[in-house]
Order: structure tokens, then C-alpha cells, then sequence
């Protein structure tokens, strides 16, 4: 009885799939608004490559302009093109004063460029900015990652103790710092 029971609700899930599907949708047509989103998407990827392009013209013409620097450096970071981002961020550094969110710009582009890793060199700098701004709480929160990532739980608590009273909640990794905090640290 059970053996039926289970094929049962199998073909039924199948029918109400199939079902739902055909109401929902059309097997026949392409998915229209994926397809034209990545459309989108690849268009405006070439108007900011072609921004970019414009941005280093001026830049050969005159490059002790932060502000253009830190433009491209955002525009490469957008679309993934960390190497690019790492020498513009640079060419800010080198033209402004020390600044803890210039300094987090650097840090941010060195995560995304390990995929999320948080690196020996992103921890020393964290670690400067943290001399500088105590209750950068992006800093507070990637040094918590980083001891994390390092399997030491217990130099990660003091950091993510800091970053929950200090935190505005808008964060855009925010989300993921509590459910961090709640499985890794057991809080």
C-alpha cells in the first residue's frame, strides 16, 4: 500500500509540474525576459567598457585626477575585471590621503578577487584600518571572516561582538554575518 502510495503522489507532483508549467509559461517560446535581461546586461557592460576606455584617455592626458581613478576602479569592480580595479584603486592611493574607506575599496576588490577568501595581505591592511577608523565595522566584520576562514573561532568572537552593537543592519553583508554568527560561533 505505501509503494502505491508513494508512485501515486510521484505522478501526481509530475502532472501538477507539467501543469503548472503549460499555465505559466510556454515550452514552445524562449524565456523572453531572461534572455532579454542578458541582452541588457552585455549592453550595458559595452557602454561601461567604452566609459571605462574614455575615462583612461583622460587619465593619459592628466592623471592626477583621484576622482577618474576611483570611477574606473568602480567600474571594474562591477564587472569583474579585479586587475583592472587593483590598478586604479592604486592610482587613487597614490593621489589621496590615507582614508579607511579608500583603504576598505582596496580590501573589498582583494575579497572579490579570492572569490570571498580573505586573504593574509586583506587581513594586514584590515588590520591598518582598524588602527586608524576602531569602529570600521566592514573592517571589524572581514577580520571576523578572516579568523573564520582561519579556523579560529575564538579571536573571531571579540570582531563580530563589535560589529552586532556597531552595525546599522543595512549592510550589504549583513544578512550573512548573522547567519554566520548564529551557525559558526553558535550565538
Amino acid at each position: 500500500m505505501t509503494w502505491k502510495h508513494d508512485h501515486i503522489l510521484l505522478v501526481l507532483a509530475v502532472i501538477g509540474s507539467i501543469m503548472l508549467y503549460t499555465w505559466l509559461g510556454n515550452p514552445r517560446i524562449q524565456d523572453q525576459p531572461l534572455a532579454e535581461r542578458l541582452s541588457v546586461m552585455r549592453v550595458e557592460e559595452q557602454a561601461a567598457m567604452q566609459h571605462a576606455n574614455t575615462l583612461l584617455a583622460q587619465l593619459q592626458n592628466n592623471p592626477m585626477q583621484p576622482a577618474i581613478w576611483l570611477e574606473l576602479a568602480a567600474i571594474h569592480t562591477r564587472y569583474k575585471h579585479y586587475d583592472k580595479a587593483m590598478a586604479a584603486i592604486n592610482g587613487a592611493l597614490l593621489l589621496l590621503p590615507i582614508h579607511p574607506g579608500l583603504l576598505m575599496a582596496k580590501v573589498d576588490i582583494l575579497i572579490k578577487q579570492e572569490n570571498g577568501l580573505v586573504t593574509d595581505k586583506a587581513a594586514s591592511m584590515l588590520q591598518s584600518i582598524l588602527q586608524i577608523a576602531p569602529q570600521n565595522v566592514a573592517a571589524l566584520y572581514y577580520m571576523g571572516m578572516y579568523y573564520i576562514q582561519s579556523q579560529e573561532l575564538s579571536k573571531a568572537r571579540p570582531y563580530w561582538h563589535q560589529v552586532q552593537t556597531l552595525a546599522a543592519g543595512n549592510e550589504p553583508w549583513f544578512a550573512d554575518f548573522l547567519r554566520n554568527k548564529k551557525d559558526l560561533l553558535g550565538e
